[in-house]
């Protein structure tokens, strides 16, 4: 019998297996991010919703859905490619985990390679989710999408580029602060809810020049008048993505670690490093989260355990409330007493004197959805700040938060359907479905993590006699 080997065989993963795992750990980090996926895929949602119901701004002739959503489709880029990709990078920079990265078998081109994979794998569940809620709100595109999808490729290549600039060039907390304000202000004066043809003539002309305008309005050049490929607006962003990238490599050198550091090609050298393939047995370093408004408030906020049970009962008290008065609404004949959504009419977002008290009883119990949602909040922010940290219990109370979302847009389909049965039934039981997550988590938050125990020993055996006690197992 021959002597077998059982070392695994030394040596770096083909650069596509690589590539490919970087680029799935890279997605999953975002997926189960739930404050990232806030600001990658809710917040746009939410604005292409409430903007196309509600007459806020005069987007000119037309539906106003057929102008806002190429923009909010360019904002989900700017979102993921700039804003998400800038801030994680910036605190991954800060960890060491790039340094650590620069010692590995990947090499920097196949680190950024899966980065961009990455990115595009979010934004194409970005693009089909904002497709359908416009479907949903009377959305009629046009043009070609082969242009659209050259559009979108540009300005992701723009925006990754500008991202990793920032995220290279700044520290990770000015990093968050940064991106965070360029996205609010480009979202602001980027074309992409507000005309550009609102503001002055001179600033016209500066802001037309910004990666989002660029995109945003060739974007509804294509989907709303039905144009060919605008050069122009290609040409703009094809001028960020150089910049970004040429921009990025004359600073890369700070993303390997502070002034002084050894280059990627020394720490293989180095002496004291470990080599790559000394470096693949050892312990890969944690990537830390990004700092997001919930773990700021996390880490300066510890509740007690009565504080973050009362923020559980709260919302279970309004999930109770929200069914009893779901059930007045539906035992007094108010389903259509607001005969729209998200709207209570075509003209008002409020209920008007004419619809009486059926548009009084359903536009009450619309209302009392925002009263729901910061209970929710309350109990999402509570479960994320107690130590130590409960991530089963955070992720029950992030369930609210989506059943709550859900549930809100079953509800208008209910509406738009005419209180179809089956839109009726879903909307019913969505809400039991929170109401049980809800309670769950209430009394999840009383228990531990640990393994179940029993309360008193397991006995086993049967009684010998009156007076002689049960043997213990």
């Amino acid at each position: 019998m021959s002597a077998g080997t059982y070392t695994p065989r030394p040596g770096a993963a083909p650069l596509h297996r690589m590539i490919a795992a970087q680029a799935a750990l890279e997605t999953r980090m975002l997926l189960r991010n739930g404050e990232q996926l806030l600001l990658t895929v809710v917040i746009p949602a939410l604005l292409l919703v409430l903007f196309s119901a509600v007459d806020v701004v005069d987007t000119g002739a037309g539906e106003a859905v057929d102008f806002l959503t190429p923009g909010i489709l360019a904002l989900a880029v700017m979102s993921t490619a700039f804003t998400g990709q800038a801030i994680a990078t910036g605190f991954e920079r800060r960890y060491g985990v790039l340094k650590r990265l620069g010692a590995s078998p990947l090499p920097r081109w196949g680190l950024m390679t899966a980065k961009t994979l990455s990115v595009l794998v979010t934004e194409v569940l970005q693009v089909v989710l904002l497709t359908v809620i416009a479907f949903a709100l009377g959305w009629s595109p046009q043009g070609n999408p082969f242009s659209v999808l050259l559009l979108l490729v540009l300005g992701t290549v723009a925006f990754s580029g500008l991202g990793l600039l920032m995220a290279g060039t700044l520290k990770a907390e000015a990093t968050l602060a940064a991106a965070n304000l360029v996205f609010l202000l480009l979202l602001v004066g980027g074309g992409v809810v507000v005309p550009l043809d609102r503001f002055p003539e001179a600033a016209q002309s500066v802001l037309g020049l910004l990666p989002i305008s660029a995109l945003s309005d060739g974007l509804r050049d294509v989907l709303q008048h039905g144009a060919a490929m605008p050069w122009g607006d290609a040409a703009v962003l094809a001028v960020w993505a150089v910049l970004g990238w040429a921009r990025r490599r004359g600073s890369s050198a700070g993303s390997e670690g502070p002034p002084g550091a050894p280059s990627r090609d020394n720490v293989r050298a180095h002496p004291g490093m470990p080599t790559p393939r000394e470096n693949l047995h050892k312990p890969f370093l944690t990537i830390g989260r990004v700092e997001t408004p919930i773990s700021y408030i996390a880490k300066r906020w510890t509740p007690s355990a009565k504080t973050a049970k009362r923020a559980a009962l709260a919302a279970v008290v309004m999930s109770v409330f929200i069914i009893v008065t779901g059930g007045a609404v539906r035992l007094t004949g108010s389903g259509l007493g607001c005969d729209t959504w998200p709207k209570c009419t075509d003209d008002s977002l409020f209920a008007t004197p004419e619809q009486g008290l059926h548009g009084a009883i359903e536009f009450g119990n619309r209302m009392l959805t925002y009263v729901l949602s910061a209970a929710v909040g309350w109990a999402i922010i509570a479960a994320r700040s107690l130590k130590p940290r409960r991530r089963g219990l955070t992720r029950l109370a992030w369930s609210q938060f989506w059943l709550v979302m859900g549930n809100a847009v079953i509800g208008g389909i209910t509406v738009w359907a005419g209180l179809n049965p089956w839109s009726v039934a879903g909307h019913f039981l969505l809400a039991n479905c929170l109401l049980t997550v809800a309670v769950i988590t209430w009394v999840r938050i009383g228990e531990g993590d640990g393994a179940p125990r029993p309360r008193a020993p397991a006995r086993c055996g049967s009684c010998p006699g009156p007076s002689s006690p049960p043997r213990s197992c």
